[in-house]
């Protein structure tokens, strides 16, 4: 268990970038709003590899080239919203990846959040803060209580190794 490590991305105009895609993402048909353990908004699990999003989200992709950041999607948490405790592993996502077993997930803040993302097992909270990622290991049970304010929004990730 290597526990939670935390990074900054400094670069306010792509966050709010990436805040804009996600708007268009969760409008889009193919989208997961409330169909998964996410209780909110949220794009299609491909949407920044394969949707509109994907020019921004290569820049970030570059911050991390050890990592093949394979499913990437946005949420927006309205009040009321929420994530019900889940982990990362493949099998959660059915039958269609069948890559082997990611070696990192990830949560990019794109907004500060009263609410942080709660580690069941790790008993820690992290702060959502604008511009933080967080890379913890896909099978670490992960929840975020009830959004109390208006709009919490971040970017989830799962990576398997780079070979490149």
């Amino acid at each position: 268990n290597l526990g939670v490590k935390r990074f900054h991305i400094d670069d306010v105009e792509l966050l709010d970038n990436l805040v804009a895609k996600i708007r268009e993402g969760v409008l889009q048909i193919n989208n997961m709003s409330y169909r998964t353990n996410v209780k909110a908004k949220m794009t299609s699990y491909k949407f920044f590899n394969e949707g509109n999003g994907k020019p921004e989200f290569d820049k970030i992709r570059k911050m991390f080239p050890e990592y093949n950041i394979t499913d990437i999607w946005g949420n927006i948490y309205n009040k009321g919203d929420k994530a019900m405790e889940h982990h990362h592993t493949n099998t959660e996502f059915g039958e269609t990846l069948n890559y082997g077993q990611y070696i990192t997930s990830g949560i990019i803040y794109l907004t500060d959040s009263e609410q942080g993302t709660v580690f069941t097992k790790l008993g820690i909270t992290e702060k959502a803060e604008k511009g933080k990622v967080i890379l913890f290991s896909p099978a670490e049970l992960h929840e975020v209580p009830e959004i109390k304010e208006e709009e919490r929004i971040t970017i989830g990730f799962n990576a398997y190794p780079s070979y490149a």
